[in-house]
């Protein structure tokens, strides 16, 4: 057997209007506010003690630094454009030597 159909529409006893709500709102502004005891004076509630944290910081900042210094010294890039321009880079000494012993035979291969 089928079920019957559900009604979805709101119940109007259900419905809550602008004003049914700004009622509700209101009652719960005017609501009594649960009494927890008195609130401590400025400066008189637990206090963590930062010397724990502080030194854990301490210790992850002198980490991270000591990775980076490691970090720069084992650099595997250059910049070769920099030494390019200083006349530094020795890349390519050996292969102009190479060129130049090249005889006109063995350069016609290589496409000259």
């Amino acid at each position: 057997p089928p079920c019957p159909p559900v009604d979805t529409r709101p119940n109007p006893a259900e419905t809550m209007d602008n004003s049914a709500f700004r009622d509700l709102m209101e009652k719960a502004r005017t609501a009594p506010a649960k009494e927890k005891g008195p609130a401590p004076a400025a400066g008189e509630g637990k206090k963590k003690e930062k010397s724990a944290g502080s030194a854990k910081y301490q210790k992850m900042l002198a980490f991270k630094a000591k990775q980076k210094e490691q970090e720069e010294e084992t650099n595997k890039y250059r910049d070769r454009a920099e030494e390019r321009k200083k006349g530094v880079n020795t890349d390519y000494d050996n292969d102009v030597q190479k060129l130049l012993e090249l005889d006109i035979e063995k350069s016609n291969y290589l496409g000259g």
